[in-house]
């Protein structure tokens, strides 16, 4: 009876010997996937308008944000940026002239170029002022993202020549310059 046992534990033991040999075998041919990494936490810097109510005038504000570990700089900085600002950033003086309801539906980024394609949104409501802060929020913001040196706007998926009903001139990558940081 010992003997029997003693066979049927060594046949056990060849096999799963082979069976692990015939599957080390076969995924010697496979590509070895590199080991996820979560990055490091950065930051990223967020624009929002502060109005000055004894001029009436506005400017832009950077603040910081902090990115969660592996998460994209641009994709996470134009979701805080449509978001708005804190309730501490709030009162302090900080508002956003992006309205609610806006969304980023996709983005790219090529040749230092940041795609961002938003929803009809983005350009519904407010005067020449608000028109001329939503865009420098958003060139500006995403422009202090390493890599990004322009930026071009589309809406629902189609490049426009212009933003709002102020015809904002959009028909081309803006860049800092080309956006007022005051208005």
């Amino acid at each position: 009876m010992r003997r029997l046992i003693l066979i049927i534990a060594l046949v056990s033991i060849v096999i799963s010997a082979f069976i692990s040999y015939q599957l080390a075998v076969e995924r010697a041919g496979e590509p070895m996937k590199p080991p996820v990494r979560a990055r490091p936490a950065g930051e990223v810097e967020i624009y929002f308008t502060r109005w000055d109510n004894q001029t009436g005038k506005g400017s832009l504000a950077p603040v910081k944000r902090t990115l969660n570990p592996g998460e994209e700089a641009l994709p996470a900085a134009m979701k805080d940026l449509l978001e708005g600002p804190t309730s501490a950033e709030s009162t302090a003086g900080l508002v956003s002239n992006i309205p609610e309801g806006t969304w980023l539906l996709d983005f790219s980024q090529e040749e230092g170029v940041a795609y961002l394609n938003f929803n009809q949104t983005v350009e519904s409501g407010g005067g020449s002022a608000s028109i001329g802060s939503r865009l420098a929020q958003i060139v500006y913001t995403a422009t202090a993202i390493k890599g990004v040196d322009a930026v071009r706007i589309m809406i629902d998926g189609k490049e426009r020549q212009t933003f709002g009903g102020e015809g904002f001139i959009i028909d081309h990558p803006l860049r800092r310059a080309d956006v007022p940081k005051e208005f």
